[in-house]
């Protein structure tokens, strides 16, 4: 029998390999510690589309206040309302989280374009602020106000080249028949 060399298979192997130096150990632990730093990894709110970015991907709302014109969307916001006597307002101006105030570079190169980002909260996905009264509500009470009982809700991953979709299962909630 011939035992058949690997010719990839190195001759002179130190085994086992010597310490790092101190340099390196130096230069492994500080690239360490300024990816793991609060403002890498810290994310923030975009004021046009309410996602959370990496603080370092947000600008100024004020770099593109002249393009928000593209974000005026009448009927979809409301001004909260004390009685039901009160009229139905709509809030004027672009369709934007006014609590913050930097935008993601998604939004801000849409906007530039001089069209509404996919995820804009003025493609009717703004829904306000909650109102104190509905800040703190318990689960069964959060149960009763739902008009909708989703049990299990998937949404689009996408990974890689592929994307996976599945259903959302949603039940409409017995609100009659809780009041009767």
């Amino acid at each position: 029998m011939v035992k058949s060399k690997k010719a990839d298979e190195p001759k002179d192997v130190d085994f086992p390999p010597l310490p790092a130096s101190r340099y390196t150990v130096k230069a492994m632990v500080t690239a360490c510690a300024k990816r793991m730093e609060p403002s890498a990894v810290e994310e923030a709110g975009c004021s046009v589309c309410a996602q959370l970015v990496p603080t370092t991907e947000l600008l100024r709302l004020k770099s593109v206040k002249n393009f928000l014109h593209a974000l005026e969307m009448p009927g979809v916001t409301r001004q909260i309302r004390k009685t039901d006597h009160d009229p139905i307002k709509s809030i004027p101006g672009p369709v934007i989280d006014r609590s913050i105030s930097r935008i993601c570079s998604t939004c801000r190169t849409a906007l530039r374009k001089d069209q509404m980002p996919k995820n804009a909260l003025a493609r009717r996905l703004w829904i306000g602020e909650v109102p104190p009264e509905l800040q703190d509500l318990r689960f069964v009470e959060k149960l009763v106000i739902a008009r909708v009982w989703y049990s299990n809700c998937f949404v689009r991953v996408s990974s890689g080249f592929r994307k996976m979709i599945a259903n959302a299962l949603a039940f409409e909630s017995p609100v009659p028949k809780i009041y009767a």
